[in-house]
This record gives structure tokens, C-alpha cells and sequence, in this order.
């Protein structure tokens, strides 16, 4: 009787050492996750308004942002004329001859030059009206936007009405007359005795009409 209660004994402890040995690995395997997870830093979800603002562009001291570029000068001229056809305070040029990219380049460099104070103009109307500030920077702005080239041999000039460009200084002296006619643009700088024909064809002057006329 004995014998069978200590082999019944030896028997549980068998079964109990066995049931350790099996659950050792799984808390081994729990303490390491739980160590991983500890010396890891947390993930946050991040917040709305730093996702909204890391996406924006990067704003300079001076206002503007990158994909903006430089800003557009505000240009002041002084009020103006539309003269009348026939007005004898508009200019006639002389007889032109193809511009050369020397005179492109002058060109370019008078219209961005800051020196125009006030414009006058000139179509096909018999009337004389006012040109505002505003119309006169407008006509100025599709000067300077204008895609100039030149002739590489002169052609007859298109028949119709003309558009004109009349530009002074502050102290009224004038930089130039500009007369478009529908694909040329006839240009006198200053008081020169010649004038210059350059392509005016995909220019754009023909907004020049929503001021003008």
C-alpha cells in the first residue's frame, strides 16, 4: 500500500516538473514582448494641424511664398490722353526700316525701365477722352508682355486701323511713339529720325483696343 501511494506521488510530480518545463517558454517569451514594447518610443497619431501646415509652402520674410515668386511692381502713371484721329498732338513717324535685335533690346530695356510717367494713345476714334492710370498701366503691362521678333525681309504692311503707344517722361519728354497696324510694330525712339519695324504679329497688341477705342 505504500509502494502504490509513493509511485502515485512520483507520478504527480512528474506531471507537475513537466507542466513547469512547458509554461517556462511562453512567460520567457512574454517578459522579452513585454521589454521590446517598453524600449520602444510611442507612435502618436499626429495632430490635424501639423499635417495641415507641413504641407503648406514656406512663407519668406517678405510675405510671399516660394511658389509665388516675385511679386508684381505697382506701376503709377500719371492720367493721360486718348487723342482724337488727326489730333496734330500725334506724333507721325518717319519712315521705318526692320529692326535688328539691337533694337529689340533697347526696346525691352525702355518699357522695363521705370522712366515712362505718363502715356497718351491713339486709335480710330474721332473723339478725345481721358486715359486713367489704371487703362494706362494696363496698356503698359500688354507692352511689356508683348512677344516681339523680328522680319527677316520686310513685307507689305497690312491695311486698316492702328493702334498708338505714345510714352513721356516725368519731365514730358517723350521715350517713344509705338504704332501697331495689325501685325507690325512700328516703333520711333525719342525724337530720332527713324523708326523701327518689328513682328508684331503674335505680340498681342490687339488688347490694346480694350483701352484705346
Amino acid at each position: 500500500m505504500k509502494r502504490n501511494k509513493r509511485k502515485a506521488m512520483r507520478r504527480g510530480l512528474c506531471i507537475l516538473l513537466a507542466a513547469c518545463l512547458a509554461l517556462c517558454p511562453l512567460a520567457g517569451c512574454s517578459a522579452r514582448q513585454g521589454e521590446t514594447d517598453a524600449g520602444a518610443p510611442a507612435v502618436s497619431a499626429a495632430s490635424p494641424d501639423l499635417l495641415e501646415s507641413s504641407s503648406l509652402p514656406e512663407e519668406s520674410s517678405s510675405g510671399k511664398t516660394e511658389e509665388q515668386g516675385e511679386p508684381l511692381k505697382e506701376i503709377s502713371l500719371q492720367p493721360g490722353k486718348i487723342l482724337a484721329l488727326g489730333d496734330l498732338q500725334r506724333p507721325e513717324l518717319s519712315e521705318g526700316k526692320l529692326a535688328e535685335q539691337s533694337e529689340l533690346t533697347r526696346w525691352e530695356e525702355l518699357v522695363f525701365s521705370g522712366e515712362i510717367a505718363r502715356l497718351d494713345a491713339g486709335g480710330m476714334s474721332e473723339d478725345e477722352k481721358e486715359l486713367s492710370p489704371e487703362s494706362a498701366a494696363a496698356i503698359l503691362n500688354i507692352l511689356k508682355e508683348a512677344r516681339l521678333s523680328l522680319y527677316e525681309a520686310q513685307e507689305n504692311p497690312p491695311t486698316g486701323g492702328s493702334y498708338a503707344v505714345y510714352a513721356y517722361a516725368a519731365d514730358d519728354s517723350r521715350l517713344f511713339s509705338a504704332v501697331y497696324n495689325g501685325a507690325w510694330l512700328s516703333v520711333q525712339f525719342a525724337e530720332e529720325d527713324s523708326s523701327y519695324i518689328f513682328n508684331g504679329e503674335e505680340g498681342g497688341f490687339e488688347r490694346l483696343g480694350e483701352y484705346i477705342e
